[in-house]
């Protein structure tokens, strides 16, 4: 990618994106086309690189949170999850690009990073084993009525069991949309001997979700670049050549 500034670009990797990022060693090219001089001056940008990067570092990080942040308050239904991304983001050296500058944002929770990639790019999600996906309910996610601490790394079979084993029936019923909903049957004790039941929402079972992108990285990313990295990639390479062409004036 080339930047109207001319300054190149180096690959970064959100784990699970792929997004492309202004690199630090832009500033070898940009001296190219500031200074047009000899090698040494493109080592002093080097160097200058080096001491750039802890800052464009942890910029990144605060951008890319920022950027989860302001996503979650747009969609609503993925707050949770973007907020969670967001809180578990890390920006560390390493990454696509092969210059010793090149970041990579990771994800470093392991839920996190399956929905990553589709909360940012957008996709459907089908079943990889089974026939249809399930997804949980606010209620069984929020507990509401149920006698169990509902953890979202729990299978849904195995949370089904522990529903199962507390004395709660389960029965799947069809719903207009063509899926169908598993819900928890709570027995009641109602007056005069009688017994009703509550009826609590579980899982619903699909055959895809569609899920419609948020751009957390994308976004997230350019603000980075055109906000900050752009600004300071220019000034401090200017900054940088008037330091060496006063050098070579006192030479001269």
């Amino acid at each position: 990618m080339k930047t109207a500034s001319g300054i190149g670009s180096e690959g970064i990797k959100v784990r699970g994106v792929k997004v492309t990022a202004v690199g630090i060693n832009g500033l070898v090219k940009l001296s190219k086309l500031i200074s047009k001089l000899d090698e040494d001056v493109t080592i002093k940008f080097r160097e200058m690189n080096k001491r750039l990067k802890p800052i464009f570092q942890a910029k990144l990080k605060e951008y890319m949170q920022k950027s989860c942040i302001e996503k979650a308050g747009q969609y609503k239904n993925r707050a949770k999850g973007l907020k969670w991304i967001g809180n578990t983001l890390d920006v560390i050296p390493g990454g696509l690009g092969s210059g010793v500058s090149a970041l990579q944002v990771i994800v470093k929770d392991k839920e996190s990073q399956k929905f990553a990639h589709i909360y940012d790019v957008g996709g459907t999600i089908l079943p990889k084993r089974a026939t249809n996906l399930a997804i949980p309910t606010h209620q069984l996610r929020g507990g509401f009525g149920l006698p169990l601490n509902y953890s979202r790394d729990l299978p849904p079979e195995e949370v089904l069991n522990l529903v199962q084993a507390s004395g709660i029936k389960t029965v799947m019923i069809p719903l207009k949309t063509g899926d169908k909903m598993i819900i928890g049957r709570i027995k009641n004790s109602g007056n005069f001997g009688k017994t009703s039941y509550k009826n609590i929402p579980l899982y619903i079972l699909t055959k895809s979700v569609v899920v419609d992108p948020t751009h957390w990285a994308r976004d997230g990313l350019y603000n980075f670049v055109q906000q900050y990295a752009l600004t300071t990639l220019v000034f401090e390479g200017n900054k940088e050549f008037k330091k060496i062409q006063k050098e070579l004036t006192h030479v001269t």
